[in-house]
């Protein structure tokens, strides 16, 4: 990645998506103030680096949800919310159906 700083904060969130990141955690943890974070990820990017997060932890629960049997308060304790109704609602904000509807759709194809 062309961008060091950009890049360490991808790999950081990559690698721990489940803890409880923030801009300004993120940004401390790269070596930069959360406006230099914020406005070069955007500008690599295209999305925040929240946005970035939310959808990592997205794609993980949507794997859980395919490959376990786990219930959707570990699920979501394992990819970073604090409670089911957290990811049940970042979910379904992000792909338009909530995570039972989606296990039981990925589980019937």
């Amino acid at each position: 990645m062309r961008n060091p700083r950009v890049g360490a904060a991808i790999a950081t969130i990559n690698a721990r998506y489940a803890e409880p990141w923030t801009v300004h955690s993120l940004a401390a943890h790269t070596g930069v103030s959360a406006s230099t974070l914020a406005r070069e990820f955007l500008a690599v990017i295209g999305t925040t680096p929240a946005a970035y997060l939310r959808g990592r932890r997205i794609l993980e629960a949507k794997r859980l949800l395919r490959e376990s049997s786990h219930p959707l308060e570990s699920i979501a304790v394992a990819v970073g919310y604090t409670s089911a109704v957290g990811l049940h609602q970042a979910f379904a904000r992000e792909c338009g159906e909530t995570p039972g509807a989606f296990r039981n759709r990925s589980r019937s194809t």
